[in-house]
């Protein structure tokens, strides 16, 4: 894992977008859990939310949980 892809994901999350394996696998991020639990070591607050694909697979989206970092600048990430 790069810091390149660990802020890409930041980003994304501060952004109020969520962030699934299969969007992250597009930027050629393989490991997201890993990013995603170096991400909460850092204190951001992140939930996790399983889904059913309509072939019935499960996967996890990720999303900040905004209300305590609403305030947060995104220069901070860049």
């Amino acid at each position: 894992m790069t810091q390149n892809q660990q802020q890409w994901v930041l980003g994304q999350l501060l952004l109020k977008r969520p962030v699934t394996s299969m969007i992250a696998f597009r930027r050629k991020i393989t490991r997201l859990s890993s990013i995603i639990f170096r991400l909460r070591q850092e204190r951001y607050p992140i939930k996790t939310t399983m889904k059913q694909s309509k072939n019935k697979a499960m996967y996890a989206s990720y999303r900040l949980i905004v209300n305590n970092y609403s305030k947060l600048r995104l220069d901070r990430v860049v």
